[in-house]
């Protein structure tokens, strides 16, 4: 049998404000379109030759980090918050592949994934801000939490399941003033 361990890609697409309250703080607000791609192995095997069945679920949010930004030294912060997912889209597929082709033999598309629409997550970070042609640029490590279970009335096929979604996210803004 397979695993619950599941890997993904998430990108996010948007804009920052950044809010100078001093010279050592700064409230950073963004807003962005989200894109979160996972799967994970649920079964392998030998019939026929090798065999895998991957599941692939699909999620796009709206979602919204406000920030407190922390700059200890000129051009390094350090940054906390929260940030707001509003969750409105979403893919979910089984496929079975040959294990030594790699090739797709059956793929079945599921019912929708059944998410919460909202869900709070925490946010940390740090990283630097350097200048490029009069504009600043950060370049930055933020790892995001979720507060409570993605999933809907916390249930997947009847089970309890109180899974969170977690990510390590580079951070790359520019500054258009």
């Amino acid at each position: 049998m397979g695993s619950n361990e599941w890997f993904g890609l998430a990108f996010d697409l948007g804009g920052v404000l950044k809010y100078r309250v001093n010279n050592m703080l700064a409230v950073v607000p963004e807003l962005n379109i989200g894109f979160i791609h996972s799967s994970r192995k649920v079964a392998e095997g030998y019939w026929y030759g090798g065999y895998n069945v991957n599941e692939t679920r699909l999620l796009v949010n709206l979602n919204i980090p406000v920030t407190a930004r922390f700059t200890p030294v000129p051009y390094a912060y350090l940054e906390a918050g929260l940030r707001m997912n509003f969750n409105f889209a979403t893919g979910h597929s089984l496929d079975a592949s040959d294990q030594a082709t790699g090739q797709t033999f059956d793929s079945e598309d599921l019912d929708t994934w059944e998410v919460k629409t909202f869900v709070p997550s925490v946010v940390a970070g740090l990283g630097g801000t350097i200048k490029v042609k009069n504009h600043e640029m950060d370049l930055g490590l933020r790892l995001n939490l979720d507060v409570s279970g993605i999933q809907k009335d916390n249930k997947y096929y009847g089970m309890e399941d109180n899974s969170k979604i977690w990510n390590i996210q580079f951070v790359l803004n520019y500054y258009l003033y």
